[in-house]
């Protein structure tokens, strides 16, 4: 296994140079567990409650209930039963009926909880044990080996461990497999003196592009990704080099391709359409092959005339067409805020690259009302009621509720007045906005549980009763739906669209009366359900939160929908 492999090499001459920090995953120190206060032991006693009654749930249930254990354990200073949870809790993973490759369904609601849940529990793992997490990694789904070496490898940097990261950056290149954020990752934090290694890196994620490049379409990080952004700092023929075999394989890709595909970038300040791999490999490369090669940079852009209005825009290519290029998030620049694959002969691309405007521009108009908010309230105020009640045809979403919310809460401390007019403006929506789409449900309850959290900060309890109270008659709205017995939510229960609601309500109720959120609890009916809100009522009473699993919807017809979690 690659993590164990990488874990026994020994520590590079440059590491030993200076005192290396004692890492979490060495030398385990005594435990100070902090005393508790009576909201605290409340909490405890619900995740004590919740990891006995955890065996009597499905395997699912089970798996993330431990999981959430354990996290709550961590708030209060319990590392040491951390692991043995998150153990139990990837062995009950194993338990979920979900054949071994190649006979695996995609869509096999199994295969996708099980994949789901050994990640949030590996990733968990690997900032506790690199040893436990390799240990376990040869039974994780495939998808997650890679990942999660990428996670070990994190972990090797933060600790300046540079040898090990190297030694599994490698590996994973020998496999096919070179891990080019990593390497990114890697390069960015080696210190100067160790220059050398990041050209050797480099060179490494070059010879491995020329090898397996051809499997590969552009994307956001990859070796494109690591010529433009380290350029600069290496040897020029060697830059060179990477150019032209980036060029060259997106034009071999585009002759190879029987489908012609157009990428569409998206960006805070409009989309950038490129009609060929090519045509964007330029996009990104071409600022640089004009700072080392003017001549045929010129030449190349006299053949491609249809970049130029998009360069003119990002004369830096990606790297002024992104303000997180650097690591540096800058408000006054624009960012990327996706990259996306269109098939022109697709009958349904038009709708759907319609569909991709109509959002981007949403986005841009709700960034525009945070701003105008920021700067006068009423402003926000008037902006956020300019916005549509509904996001499409298909009402799923209320912008203008969503850009209300936002106002209510950036200027809940500097004019609570303007926040409690936008709050009740939004309630008032809300009121007469109707749909039967399940995931405008969805969007209601949290709409409703941040406008109870508003107006806690506002010193208002019984407006935050109130909201609360309409956000779980939505969630037994949910409820009903996902129990309906002639054609019933077949996702596993951590991730129906009710149960994700009353985690998040649930922890909202708690921040304002504990008990209320208790007495709420026994009303629950379905007993996996209780667990699940059990276990998240108690980690938000010892201070921690709870990250949900997607909301899912899936009937005998199949596949309805698949939603982050709402924040």
């Amino acid at each position: 296994m690659i993590g164990l492999t990488v874990a026994l090499l020994p520590t590079c001459a440059a590491a030993q140079k200076q005192p290396q920090p004692i890492s979490k995953n060495q030398a385990p120190t005594a435990e100070k567990t902090p005393k508790l206060t009576e909201r605290q032991q409340r909490g405890l006693k619900l995740l004590q409650s919740a990891e006995d009654e955890a065996g009597s749930t499905t395997p699912e249930t089970q798996a993330y209930v431990l999981w959430q254990v354990a996290g709550g354990y961590e708030q209060i200073g319990r590392r040491s039963a951390m692991i043995p949870l998150l153990k139990r809790s990837f062995d009950a993973t194993l338990a979920l009926d979900c054949p071994p490759p190649p006979e695996t369904d995609i869509h096999n609601l199994a295969c996708i909880a099980r994949g789901d849940l050994q990640g949030h529990i590996l990733r968990r793992l690997v900032d506790l044990s690199i040893p436990a997490t390799a240990d376990l990694l040869p039974r994780a789904e495939p998808s997650l080996q890679d990942e999660l070496s990428g996670a070990i490898i994190s972990d090797y940097i933060r600790r300046k461990d540079y040898d090990r990261a190297r030694g599994m950056i490698d590996e994973l290149g020998r496999d096919g497999r070179f891990p080019y954020q990593s390497a990114v990752d890697f390069i960015t934090a080696l210190p100067e003196e160790l220059s050398a290694e990041k050209v050797q890196v480099f060179a490494e994620a070059l010879n491995n592009f020329k090898q397996n490049g051809p499997s590969q379409r552009p994307d956001l990080v990859d070796f494109g990704t690591m010529v433009a952004r380290f350029w600069q700092t290496m040897p020029k023929p060697m830059v060179a080099e990477a150019i032209d075999s980036l060029l060259s394989q997106a034009k071999d890709s585009d002759q190879s391709s029987e489908t012609k595909r157009r990428i569409v970038l998206g960006t805070t300040r409009g989309e950038v359409y490129f009609n060929s791999n090519y045509e964007f490999r330029l996009f990104q490369l071409l600022p640089i092959l004009q700072q080392i090669d003017p001549e045929r940079a010129e030449s190349m852009m006299r053949e491609q005339q249809q970049l130029k209005a998009a360069l003119q825009q990002y004369p830096n290519g990606l790297q002024s067409a992104d303000s997180m290029w650097d690591g540096q998030a800058q408000t006054d620049k624009p960012q990327v805020l996706s990259m996306n694959y269109i098939d022109p002969n697709d009958t349904n691309a038009a709708a759907r690259e319609a569909k991709m405007r109509s959002y981007q521009e949403l986005r841009r108009k709700e960034m525009e009302v945070e701003v105008a908010a920021r700067d006068d309230g009423d402003k926000g105020l008037e902006a956020a009621l300019a916005l549509p009640e509904w996001d499409s045809e298909q009402h799923r979403s209320s912008p203008r509720a969503h850009a209300l919310l936002q106002v209510a809460r950036i200027t809940a401390k500097r004019q609570p007045q303007v926040s409690t007019r936008a709050l009740e403006k939004m309630q008032g929506l809300l009121s007469h906005l109707s749909s039967d789409e399940t995931q405008w449900l969805v969007e209601k309850a949290r709409f409703l549980r941040v406008a109870a959290t508003v107006y806690h900060r506002l010193g208002d309890d019984d407006a935050a009763f109130s909201a609360l109270k309409q956000g779980f008659k939505t969630a037994d709205e949910l409820f009903a739906r996902d129990t309906d017995s002639d054609d019933p939510n077949l996702a596993p229960k951590i991730q129906w669209p009710s149960t994700v609601t009353r985690i998040h309500l649930f922890q909202t109720a708690s921040e304002i009366s504990p008990r209320m959120a208790e007495d709420l609890l026994q009303d629950t009916s379905d007993p996996d359900q209780r667990v699940i809100h059990k276990v998240a009522l108690g980690r938000s009473l010892l201070g921690s939160y709870t990250p949900p699993f997607d909301v899912t919807d899936w009937r005998k017809a199949g596949f309805r929908f698949s939603i982050e979690a709402p924040n």
